[in-house]
């Protein structure tokens, strides 16, 4: 049993509920049976997010599990799996337990109340460092604010990865992630939180993870995601979104980036071809008008003045 708690497939925020002895329940048979049905459920809906509720009268097990998007069904499955020999071997009474994994979450509760605040905090840390220390924040906080805003969209299910790049060929990769059951609002809240404590839990490190509860960040100096799955993948969720950029994070003023200053060039060439067009239109016209004016004198001269009998 101790393997599955440690290395990569440790918990990074872990946390038991209350003890419940008066009532004689087998907890960790309810659970098993709990994540099986719902494992069931995820494959059968091809989907990686399910809650639902098991048993009747005062023993109703409610429980959550969510997969990052960007992963496989049989990587997803692993990870529920492993995720609940993990709660069962260190919460085997607990009323409700939560934990939050690299590839997955899970938790239940007996309690029906899934959608509260969930009160679970973790870090994690690759313990690197970058050289260029200023611009490696820089490029760091400009993706991860974008990808706070992102995250919370309704068509993205909670999720969103992006990278940018600075110094040529450096390059910095994130994830921003939610769980499915919380507001849109309460979801960029959460991540905005870990964005602005980052450098509190991980300083200048080039690599690490946040959980806050209901919500999660994390960033490395390389790619950790499926880049895969923003090609189109028949009958799964298509709620994955990624942000490019390039240059850091802020652009101050119309022309502080190049993605602006393109724009701005697009708009000027768009002015002037219609100035032209406007120009050609005008000229055209007045051609037409001195063409129709000569042929008018033209015709006056050929029958001559009119008869005045």
């Amino acid at each position: 049993m101790a393997d599955i708690l440690t290395g990569t497939d440790a918990p990074i925020a872990f946390r038991c509920g209350p003890i419940n002895t008066t009532t004689p329940i087998n907890r960790s048979n309810n659970l098993s049976s709990l994540i099986d049905t719902m494992r069931e459920k995820m494959g059968q809906n091809n989907s990686k997010f399910t809650a639902l509720s098991l048993g009747q009268g005062p023993n109703i097990l409610h429980g959550l599990i969510q997969c990052r998007l960007d992963l496989s069904m049989q990587r997803c499955f692993a990870c529920v799996k492993n995720a609940g020999l993990s709660i069962a071997h260190r919460c085997p009474n607990s009323t409700e337990a939560a934990a939050w994994f690299d590839d997955c979450v899970v938790l239940y509760t007996y309690s029906n109340r899934l959608d509260r605040e969930l009160k679970l905090f973790g870090v994690k840390s690759n313990g690197s460092h970058s050289e260029n220390r200023a611009a490696f924040s820089e490029a760091l906080y400009g993706l991860l604010y974008k990808l706070s805003s992102q995250v919370a969209i309704e068509l993205h299910h909670g999720f969103a990865v992006g990278m940018t790049s600075f110094r040529e060929t450096n390059k910095v990769y994130a994830m921003a992630e939610c769980l499915r059951n919380i507001p849109s609002l309460e979801c960029e809240r959460c991540v905005i939180w870990v964005v602005d404590h980052l450098h509190e839990y991980h300083g200048d490190e080039v690599g690490g993870e946040i959980i806050n509860g209901s919500c999660r960040v994390r960033f490395e100096s390389y790619l950790f995601y499926d880049d895969s799955v923003f090609r189109e993948r028949k009958g799964e969720e298509s709620g994955v979104v990624v942000v490019y950029s390039k240059g850091g994070g802020s652009c101050k003023g119309l022309f502080g980036c190049k993605d602006n200053l393109m724009k701005v060039l697009w708009i000027v060439a768009i002015a002037s071809l219609i100035g032209i067009a406007f120009c050609f239109c005008l000229m055209k016209r007045r051609v037409s008008k001195v063409a129709s004016s000569q042929l008018e004198d033209k015709a006056h001269m050929m029958h001559g003045p009119p008869s005045t009998a």
